[in-house]
């Protein structure tokens, strides 16, 4: 549990901005460094992320994942308006969809 609570964190500090106004093509580049398989160190429980070169996925308990760039797709794809934020460093990474 505390290593999710420190990727949480990592995940929400942020020093670069990016932010993409284009509603008709939204892209998520999460850094190297971040990619692969997070999960919570339990072995009762298999939840976490999941970062790959152009997603972020939410791993939850019984195989649930949930993709942001499907969450993205769904929504511009029913005419919601969407930002989205990237904030990366060497050491930290953050996505916001408002």
């Amino acid at each position: 549990m505390r290593n999710l609570l420190c990727l949480f964190a990592v995940i929400t500090l942020f020093s670069r901005y990016i932010e993409d106004d284009d509603n008709s093509s939204y892209s998520i580049y999460p850094p190297d460094w971040i990619s692969g398989t997070w999960l919570i160190d339990d072995p009762n429980l298999t939840k976490g992320w999941k970062f790959t070169s152009k997603d972020v996925i939410i791993i939850q308990n019984g195989g649930i994942q949930i993709s942001h760039k499907e969450l993205i797709d769904y929504f511009i794809g029913n005419g919601q308006e969407l930002t989205t934020m990237e904030k990366c460093t060497n050491e930290t990474y953050s996505l916001e969809l408002y």
